[in-house]
């Protein structure tokens, strides 16, 4: 970790300047910054030469008009939980307001073409729960589950973090931007390691998701086909020693495949109640005592199990309707799900 006696010799303009060498990495720009006691000789080490400054100047120029912040890894306000992993983004650009290092922070990443029937209802309900136990949500603000999880955070009046894998002026597309523009306004931020006006490309979104699972304390998987983004934040966050939960799925669903093989493969914990979460972090999630008396509803299942058809039936609703309630209730530790879309009440 960076030692205190780096922060005064180096700006933020001098530091971004090192960001106009593309061949360096952040490994080689930490590394410069901490054996260099100026610009200048750093450049020595390198055999290069100043660039131009006018372009550093129009980047931070970009910042104050966006009221961006600059934060570098040896600045106070930089992430504790992401100064710790492996070669952390020398600097961020940040819109809006980072929590603090003391609240419990939990990513929420799947499929960017999740389903209506399991991967939408279940982000909605497991968000409302963890925004309750007071915890940050963070997301890639990707279509999908990403999405999701913020405007559910948002909803529920939490705070959301969106790490995006452009620079902030180029988020895309504008349901997205609009996102974005929400989640400031209820007391998030944005966060990119990119200059305000770049575009993303196809090697910053695995980037983007190493600093998504390094921001958290946990990672969750709702819904994630056999490949994707979501299994590669996973995969950082087990090499950043972060817990990684997956929400189990339908066998019968592609969007499944992913968490369902993390689950039997080992690579993550079955995610079967927020409360599971919750005390496998030692957060304090004190609730009001669950009442034993049930939503009359429920009450009106019957004692045996009984299929979902038969249950949208009473409730005078769509199929899809009632496994969004039924997940809530699952979530309540109310119900649990049976084999052939059956469904029991826990009494």
């Amino acid at each position: 970790m960076p030692a205190a006696q780096y922060v005064m010799p180096w700006t933020h303009h001098n530091i971004l300047t090192l960001y106009l060498f593309g061949k360096l990495t952040n490994a080689d720009r930490i590394r410069l910054i901490e054996n260099h006691d100026s610009l200048e000789s750093a450049f020595g080490e390198i055999g290069a030469i100043e660039p131009d400054k006018g372009i550093i100047d129009q980047w931070i120029a970009d910042c104050h008009e966006y009221n961006v912040r600059i934060i570098s890894l040896w600045d106070t306000q930089y992430p504790a939980r992401l100064k710790s992993i492996d070669s952390p983004p020398p600097i961020l650009f940040v819109c809006g307001t980072l929590p603090g290092n003391d609240v419990p922070t939990i990513a929420i990443v799947g499929t960017r073409s999740c389903t209506a029937q399991h991967g939408k209802p279940a982000t909605d309900a497991l968000v409302a729960d963890l925004v309750k136990a007071r915890c940050t949500i963070v997301s890639g603000l990707a279509n999908g589950i990403d999405m999701l999880a913020h405007d559910a955070c948002c909803k529920s009046g939490g705070v959301t973090i969106a790490v995006v894998a452009s620079g902030i002026g180029r988020i895309t597309p504008s349901a997205a931007q609009q996102m974005a523009e929400t989640i400031v306004k209820k007391g998030g931020a944005v966060i990119s390691e990119h200059p305000h006006h770049v575009a993303a490309l196809p090697p910053y979104f695995p980037a983007r998701n190493r600093i998504i699972s390094g921001l958290s304390d946990a990672v969750v998987v709702v819904e994630s086909k056999a490949t994707g983004g979501a299994l590669i934040t996973a995969e950082f966050a087990r090499k950043q020693s972060r817990q990684v939960w997956a929400l189990p799925g339908f066998i019968t669903s592609s969007r499944s495949v992913g968490t369902n093989n993390m689950i039997r493969d080992g690579l993550a914990r079955i995610l079967c109640s927020p409360d599971d979460l919750l005390i496998a972090l030692g957060v304090d999630h004190t609730q009001e005592p669950r009442k034993r008396t049930l939503p009359v509803d429920l009450e009106i299942l019957g004692p045996e199990a009984i299929h979902i058809d038969a249950i949208s039936s009473l409730w005078s609703c769509t199929v899809g309707a009632a496994i969004s309630r039924l997940i809530q209730y699952e979530f309540d530790g109310l119900v649990r799900q049976l084999p052939g879309s059956f469904f029991a009440i826990n009494r």
